[in-house]
C-alpha cells in the first residue's frame, strides 16, 4: 500500500534515508514542504522569504504605532516584535490565543495582524500558515496525494486546527494513521556525575567507545532539555575525543562580521567611545584594519575621549589609525532620521572598504564562514532596500540586530556520518540504537516555560508523555544527572529518573517512573482527595527555587499563597 508519510522537520533527512521495506513508497514530507509542493505543482506564484516576514512585522508596528494605546508603552521594544511574530503565527494556525487579552488589547492585535498581512501581500510573500491555507483546496488534485492510499503521521504530536484541516484535505477520505516509533525492548542506565563537565566527559567517553566498536554515528542520539546550555562544554570535549557531531546552526549575529557591523552602528549611535574602537579593531574579531602592535597599544593607553573628531586629533599621526578613521567617516550620515534605503546605502559605503578579500583568515573554515556571513548580510540589506520605512539610527540598529539574530549560517557539509545533538522535545519521531540524555534535573525536565508577554499563555508539558517518548526512542537509553550545576549549586534529580538514583550510581534499572512525594504532615488536611489534588497540581506545574524556599521556611505560607492563591492585604499607609 502506497503511504504518504508526514514527519517533523528536524528528522526529515533521516526519514528520507530510510529505505522502504515494501518499495514504491512516496518520499516523506513535512507539512510545510508538502504544502509548498502542492502550490508549485498548481503554479501558484508566491515568495518564500523569512526575512521579509520579520520586516513585515516591524513595518506594520511602525505604521500603526500612532493608533496604539493599550500597547503603546511597549511597542518600541524588540521583545514586543518577537511576541507579535509568535502571536500572528498562532492566530493564522487557528489557535485561540486572545482569550486572556482585554477587549482593547484584542482590537489592537487584530489591527496589527491585518497590517501584517497587508505587508505580506504587498511583497508577494506567503508564510507557512499562508502556504498551508492556499494549498488546502488544491490538495486533492495533486499527483503525490492521488498516489497515496493512506496518510501516516509520524511523531507529529498535537496539530493546530489549520494543520488538521490540511491533513483532512490531503487524506480526502483515506485512512489517517498516527504513529510514534518505539523501540521494542528498552534497557535503561542511569549515571550520576559530579557536575556538567564530568557529565559531558563521561558521556563522550562512552560514545567514543561505541564508535570504536563499529556503531554508526547515525545510530546514536544525544539529547538535552536545553542543548544551548551545554554547547560551551560539548564543543571542546567532543573535539578532544574526535567525535563527529553536528552542532546547531550559527546565527549571523554571533559571527565576527555580524558583531563588527553592529559595533560600527552602535559606535555611531553612542558617540564613539574607546571601547567601540577596541572592539572594531581587535584581531580575529573586528574589521580587518591590520593595525600594528604599537597602534593597538596607543589606543589601549589613550584617555577616555568621545567622538571621531577627538579621536582623529589624537590618532591621526599613526598611519593605521588614519585609514581606520577615514573609513569610519565615510558613513557619517548614519545617525539621521531617513528612509531605510538611505541607512542601507550609508552602511554599504563603509562596507565597501571592507570586502572579504581584505580579511586575513588562517583556516579554510574561517574563510567559508566569512563568505557565508557576507552573503547573508547582503541578502538582508537587499531585502531592507525594498522597504518604505523611515527610521532613526536607534530603530535601524534594533531592526538589523533582530534580522541578524534570525538569520542562520548553515554548517559545512560533511560526507561522514555525524551525531546530531537535539532537544528532548524532538525525541519520539525516530528510534536510535543508543540514546544519551543529559541534564535531567528538576526544573529542566520537563522544561519549565514562561508565559508569553501578551496573552499570558503558558504551554503545558505532559511529563509522562515526554518520558514515554524518551524511553521509547532507542534500544538503550543512558540518562545522566549532574549533582551540581556549573556554579557548584546543588541540583535536584528530575522526577522521571528511576527509583534508587540517590543511593546508587551507574546502576542498570528496569523501566519504572519515580513519583515524587509531597509531605503534608498530620495537619487539618484529612481528606485524601484534597491531598491528591494538591499533589497533582504541584507536580504538574513544577516548583521554582523561591517556592521551594518558602515551603522550607513555612509550609502554611506556601499552602496559602501557591495552593489557595490567597494574596495578603495591601498594607495601609498613614497620610
Amino acid at each position: 500500500m502506497t503511504t504518504l508519510r508526514l514527519v517533523p522537520n528536524p528528522l526529515l533527512r533521516k526519514w528520507r534515508q530510510v529505505a522502504s521495506p515494501t518499495g514504491g513508497q512516496l518520499l516523506p514530507f513535512t507539512i510545510p514542504s508538502l504544502a509548498a509542493k502542492i502550490l508549485k505543482e498548481h503554479g501558484v506564484p508566491y515568495r518564500d522569504d523569512k526575512i521579509m516576514e520579520e520586516i513585515a512585522v516591524w513595518q506594520c508596528v511602525n505604521e500603526v504605532r500612532s493608533n496604539l494605546h493599550f500597547f503603546a508603552p511597549i511597542a518600541h521594544y524588540p521583545g514586543f516584535i518577537t511576541e507579535l511574530r509568535w502571536l500572528f503565527r498562532q492566530m493564522d494556525l487557528g489557535e485561540k490565543v486572545l482569550e486572556n487579552l482585554s477587549l482593547e488589547g484584542c482590537k489592537e492585535v487584530e489591527l496589527l495582524h491585518e497590517g501584517y498581512h497587508k505587508q505580506l501581500a504587498h511583497y508577494g510573500v506567503l508564510d507557512d500558515p499562508g502556504k498551508i491555507r492556499r494549498a488546502i483546496p488544491l490538495a486533492p488534485e495533486t499527483s503525490v496525494v492521488k498516489q497515496a492510499k493512506e496518510v501516516q503521521l509520524i511523531g507529529l504530536g498535537e496539530l493546530s486546527p489549520l494543520e488538521s484541516e490540511f491533513i483532512q484535505a490531503v487524506a480526502d477520505g483515506k485512512r489517517i494513521q498516527h504513529t510514534w516509533p518505539k523501540a521494542p525492548k528498552v534497557v535503561l542506565e542511569v549515571h550520576v556525575t559530579k557536575d556538567p563537565y564530568e557529565e559531558i566527559e563521561t558521556m563522550g567517553i562512552a560514545i567514543r567507545k561505541q564508535l570504536e566498536e563499529g556503531v554508526s554515528p547515525e545510530e546514536i542520539g544525544v539529547a538535552f532539555p536545553n542543548p544551548a546550555m551545554y554547547m560551551p562544554i560539548i564543543m571542546p570535549v567532543f573535539e578532544k575525543l574526535q567525535i563527529p557531531w553536528t552542532g546547531p546552526a550559527e546565527r549571523l549575529r554571533n559571527t565576527p562580521l555580524g558583531k563588527a557591523v553592529l559595533t560600527l552602528l552602535v559606535g555611531e549611535l553612542e558617540g564613539w567611545h574607546k571601547h567601540h574602537l577596541q572592539l572594531l579593531t581587535v584581531p580575529g574579531w573586528g574589521f580587518p584594519f591590520e593595525l600594528t602592535l604599537e597602534e593597538h597599544r596607543i589606543l589601549r593607553l589613550a584617555p577616555p575621549l568621545k567622538g571621531l573628531p577627538a579621536w582623529r586629533e589624537y590618532l591621526t599621526p599613526y598611519p593605521g589609525w588614519k585609514r581606520v578613521l577615514e573609513i569610519l567617516t565615510a558613513g557619517r550620515q548614519l545617525s539621521e532620521v531617513k528612509p531605510i534605503k538611505e541607512h542601507v546605502t550609508s552602511l554599504r559605503t563603509v562596507l565597501h572598504f571592507l570586502e572579504p578579500e581584505e580579511w586575513v583568515t588562517v583556516h579554510i573554515e574561517q574563510w567559508a564562514l566569512l563568505i557565508k556571513s557576507w552573503d547573508g548580510l547582503e541578502t538582508i540589506l537587499d531585502s531592507l532596500e525594498d522597504c518604505d520605512l523611515v527610521l532613526d539610527l536607534s530603530q535601524f540598529v534594533l531592526l538589523l540586530e533582530s534580522l541578524l539574530e534570525s538569520y542562520e549560517i548553515r554548517p559545512r557539509r560533511r560526507f561522514q556520518d555525524q551525531l546530531r545533538i537535539m532537544s528532548v522535545d524532538q525525541l519520539g519521531a525516530y528510534t536510535y540504537r543508543q540514546l544519551y540524555v543529559g541534564g535531567l534535573v528538576e526544573g529542566q525536565f520537563p522544561p519549565h516555560r514562561n508565559a508569553h508577554w501578551l496573552t499570558k499563555e503558558k504551554s503545558a508539558v505532559d511529563a509522562q508523555i515526554l518520558y514515554e517518548r524518551l524511553i521509547g526512542s532507542a534500544d538503550q537509553v543512558f540518562m545522566y544527572y549532574p549533582e551540581t550545576d556549573r556554579e557548584g549549586k546543588l541540583n535536584l534529580p528530575a522526577s522521571i529518573l528511576p527509583k534508587g538514583i540517590q543511593s546508587e550510581r551507574n546502576l542498570q534499572m528496569s523501566l519504572g517512573r519515580q513519583t515524587p512525594t509531597l509531605f503534608l504532615g498530620n495537619g487539618i488536611l484529612e481528606d485524601d482527595s484534597i491531598k491528591q489534588a494538591v499533589k497533582k497540581r504541584i507536580l504538574q506545574d513544577g516548583l521554582s527555587t523561591s517556592q521551594l524556599n518558602i515551603y522550607a521556611r513555612c509550609p502554611y505560607q506556601f499552602f496559602c499563597r501557591y495552593i489557595l492563591g490567597i494574596e495578603p492585604y495591601e498594607e495601609e499607609k498613614m497620610e
